[in-house]
């Protein structure tokens, strides 16, 4: 891709050995959602937007959206952005990563080595380098400092004001080299139980351990609930369960039943996020667009928000065509500057692609939107793409918390389905249809009408489906 060197997203998997990323225009990696990469003496260098006005602490030589990913031997240098930047998930680079982040540039005043939000990277006797002339080595999205164990890594740069004065000394690993790799190994620091039982299940994954893993997940969730490690174990145990090929049904039960018995909410939206998926790899797009956006509506914080909204989009990568995923709709490339593409996308035509809304909802700083950006008024918009094959997206705003009904028609007048028959905040929303009736039978090729029903407001209109 022109816009990164490497994609892991969803439910696949990355393992890239050496060699290096150069020069691409949005980040060398990205991995997102509930994929599994692995890097060992990889390089990156130039990623991330040239133009210094459109860098972001999103772009730079790596990026990790919620996804798992372990770093061994990896250069990030002179990146447009970030080293690394990581959205959830979970970032090992200890014991031994042996990494080196230094001299990435950002926009002045908010550079960063290593970017991190709704996460604590793995550090402890790493042995990494993080090292830049100016600007933050380590930076949280709140703008403060990660509460992690960051013993036995090198730090370098003027200190003041770059990192806490306690982490200076605070078992330092005196080694100035850039070739971290032939540097001896330290001991691994002691893990809590519930990291050591995660990084069990991390070590069966690499080893292809599908089963194995997967119970050492489940152990985490069931006597370690309420740790950090918890809320990330229902997206290994689905890329497992994807890798041996298993029952859809029977996970997703599995799921729900964690979600229901469990008591702490972080676990609780996780295990319901990844039951929400399972309807994806079972060809019920339309259900499960419907299931991300009630956890979407239910989300307390920006990180289960941004969760919920990020996976929701990658279910639609799965059946989207490749030219909207890898290039920006030509209505975003007309922003103010400044301007999100949700906010300008009133004037976009054609609507953003998939790609470029995976882009605003992870250039936010909050996932959710300001009441200042909330409709003003209601209205229905044609659906996109139009004519479509096999799925098709609605999209529609509403001014005020209001009952709705958005049903589907035959050209007879008769009832094809119903997409959603319930209460809704206010706000912009948009429902998948994947072509088939209320049965789950896919329906013949012609023109269906979609209407809505909003309080005192309806309106209808045509779309074509062609096989």
């Amino acid at each position: 891709s022109r816009y990164y060197g490497a994609v892991a997203a969803g439910r696949s998997s990355l393992n890239f050995t050496g060699g290096s990323i150069a020069n691409s225009k949005r980040a060398g990696i990205w991995s997102a959602g509930m994929a599994y990469v692995n890097l060992n003496g990889t390089s990156l260098s130039g990623n991330g937007p040239a133009v210094q006005s459109e860098r972001g602490l999103q772009f730079g030589g790596i990026r990790n959206s919620f996804g798992s990913m372990r770093l061994h031997c990896v250069k990030a240098n002179f990146n447009n952005g970030p080293g690394l930047t990581a959205l959830g998930g979970y970032n090992d680079m200890a014991p031994n990563g042996k990494n080196v982040f230094q001299d990435n540039l950002t926009v002045a005043g908010t550079r960063a080595q290593l970017y991190v939000c709704s996460t604590i990277p793995d550090l402890c006797n790493g042995r990494n380098m993080i090292c830049a002339a100016d600007g933050d080595l380590i930076q949280d999205c709140n703008g403060g400092w990660i509460p992690a164990d960051v013993t036995g890594n090198h730090w370098c740069g003027s200190f003041t004001g770059r990192i806490p004065a306690s982490w200076i000394n605070n078992g330092n690993d005196p080694s100035s080299t850039t070739d971290r790799c032939g540097l001896p190994d330290y001991l691994p620091c002691l893990d809590t139980p519930a990291m050591a039982m995660f990084n069990q299940g991390w070590d069966q994954e690499n080893l292809m351990q599908w089963d194995a893993a997967m119970a050492s997940y489940d152990s985490v969730m069931k006597y370690w609930p309420s740790s950090k490690e918890a809320k990330l174990c229902p997206d290994r145990i689905l890329f497992c369960e994807g890798m041996s090929q298993k029952d859809w049904d029977t996970q997703r039960n599995y799921f729900l039943a964690v979600a229901d018995t469990t008591t702490e909410q972080d676990l609780k939206f996780a295990a319901r996020a990844s039951a929400a998926w399972c309807l994806v790899e079972l060809d019920s797009m339309a259900q499960a667009q419907t299931e991300f956006e009630a956890l979407m509506n239910q989300a307390d914080s920006d990180y289960k928000y941004q969760k919920a909204a990020l996976t929701a989009l990658l279910a639609e990568l799965k059946d989207a065509p490749w030219d909207s995923i890898n290039a920006l709709a030509p209505g975003s490339r007309q922003r103010l500057e400044g301007q999100s593409a949700l906010d300008a996308e009133t004037n976009a035509d054609p609507e953003l692609s998939v790609y470029a809304r995976i882009e605003d909802l992870l250039a936010r700083p909050h996932g959710r939107p300001s009441t200042s950006t909330l409709p003003t008024q209601y209205m229905l918009y044609q659906n996109y793409p139009n004519p479509f094959n096999p799925n098709t997206e609605i999209k529609f705003d509403l001014p005020e918390d209001v009952h709705i009904k958005l049903k589907i028609f035959n050209t007879l007048g008769q009832h094809v389905t119903t997409l959603a028959d319930e209460v809704r905040p206010a706000g912009a929303y948009r429902l998948l249809w994947d072509g088939k009736d209320s049965h789950g039978t896919t329906v013949a090729s012609g023109v269906y009408i979609y209407q809505l029903n909003a309080g005192n407001f309806t309106d209808a209109k045509k779309m074509a489906l062609i096989r």
